[in-house]
């Protein structure tokens, strides 16, 4: 079951999470709002999270079926759907997070190098 999730997350990552910490604290950096980045691309990954997810509640039968041979499955399954769409949303959310304090430490930095 958590390969399964791990693969549903994988498939919808794209790398978001990384490139998102990074351009945060890019724009932070330079005074911009990054809120328009973290918005797209969270719209983005919450699409496809549930699309995903969706075929998981969907389809819990067939997917119990072809993972485990066996129909027995299919209400754990269907739990799990809800399950990836969280787990496919917290990366991205600590990686704004994340962006953001990595530029508040670096105006730290050079607020404490410009004092002396």
């Amino acid at each position: 079951m958590a390969l399964l999730a791990s693969l549903f997350q994988r498939l919808s990552d794209f790398g978001l999470s990384s490139s998102l910490a990074k351009f945060v604290s890019e724009l932070m950096g330079r005074g911009e709002n990054p809120s328009g980045y973290f918005l797209s691309a969270f719209v983005f990954r919450a699409s496809l999270a549930l699309v995903l997810s969706l075929l998981l509640f969907s389809f819990p039968d067939r997917f119990s079926v072809l993972l485990f041979k066996s129909a027995s499955y299919s209400s754990s399954v269907r739990l799990l759907s809800f399950d990836v769409v969280l787990v496919s949303l917290a990366p991205l959310l600590s990686g704004f997070l994340l962006g953001g304090w990595q530029a508040r430490a670096l105006n730290c930095w050079r607020e404490r190098d410009g004092v002396r």
